[in-house]
């Protein structure tokens, strides 16, 4: 059992089903949304429901308003459809770990994950948040997932993480 809850990941991929539901405290009129569309209504109900199919790739918003007549009240949750990992081979001269450019403004991540599907960078600089801007490229050999980033300020330190699977989250493994 876990004393904090713990969020499952959504593992679909695009043309899959995600099944959803909100539940109101009151009976209202409930709109259901996903990434701004509307893909449920429902009037006078405590519930909705929808299936809808995903048909695109990196960062869904879910959406859910209730209105009695006299307050509106809205929740949302975000999930990321992980896109096909690009194959490229690493940059010369770089190791695993962090890779620092000449300049400072810039750093190549090197990370050992063999046998895994996608690796994503969340950190600072995404504001701890899922982008498909931030997903690693992954080595011809499977065994390394890399990335480099740009537009770093000289001698800020960064906190980051490796999003693994859209599951596992890991602190760089090769820092002190």
């Amino acid at each position: 059992p876990r004393f904090i809850p713990w969020v499952e990941p959504i593992n679909v991929a695009v043309g899959g089903n995600i099944s959803i539901t909100g539940v109101a405290s009151a009976t209202s009129n409930l709109t259901l949304k996903l990434n701004g569309t509307t893909i449920n209504t429902a009037n006078n109900a405590t519930t909705i429901s929808a299936n809808p199919t995903i048909t695109t790739t990196c960062a869904q918003q879910v959406f859910l308003e209730g209105n009695n007549g006299s307050t509106i009240v809205k929740d949302s949750f975000s999930f990321y459809i992980a896109p096909a990992t690009n194959v490229a081979a690493l940059p010369a001269g770089v190791q695993e770990g962090i890779n620092y450019a000449g300049n400072n403004t810039s750093a190549t991540l090197v990370l050992y994950a063999p046998n895994k599907t996608n690796v994503v960078v969340i950190g600072d600089f995404t504001n701890w948040a899922v982008q498909c801007a931030y997903q690693m490229n992954r080595t011809p050999d499977g065994n390394y997932y890399w990335i480099t980033i740009n537009g770093l300020t000289p001698g800020t330190e960064y906190g980051y993480q490796y999003l693994v699977d859209n599951s596992i989250r890991t602190a760089d493994p090769y820092t002190q």
